[in-house]
């Protein structure tokens, strides 16, 4: 395995059909990440983010249809098994030699004014155990 997260993200399980999917779900988390770890977190931060710097994302990414939108991401999030990435995430932080019971992968679901949960909406919080700070 590669050292770059991008290539720890590629074990976590995709769960979107095949068929339809414009964007490599290792791509969309790296950018969702990059997106928290720049204080954005909302979908449509994080769509906006991923916009403002669509030429590099698509570059490095090789999207053949643009970077997703906010309607894209919050599918992929709501579906996605946060547990998988939160492993990846912590193996990624080991082979950097960085001290994983120092820091974390955080998901968040903020639903205090939902009645339907499945509308929720999730984030990503990197978290300084160490220094008791978020890294965000």
């Amino acid at each position: 395995m590669g050292t770059n997260l991008l290539s720890y993200l590629e074990n976590i399980p995709d769960p979107r059909r095949r068929a339809g999917s414009r964007h490599h779900l290792p791509a969309v988390l790296a950018m969702v990440i990059m997106g928290n770890l720049s204080g954005r977190y909302g979908y449509r931060e994080l769509a906006r983010f991923m916009q403002r710097h669509a030429w590099e994302f698509v570059r490095l990414f090789g999207f053949g249809h643009g970077v997703p939108n906010h309607v894209t991401i919050s599918s992929l999030l709501g579906k996605v098994d946060f547990q998988a990435v939160k492993q990846q995430f912590e193996a990624w932080m080991q082979s950097q030699h960085l001290p994983v019971e120092n820091y974390s992968l955080d998901g968040k679901s903020l639903k205090s004014t939902l009645s339907d949960y499945n509308k929720a909406t999730r984030t990503l919080w990197p978290w300084s155990r160490c220094f008791r700070i978020s890294l965000v």
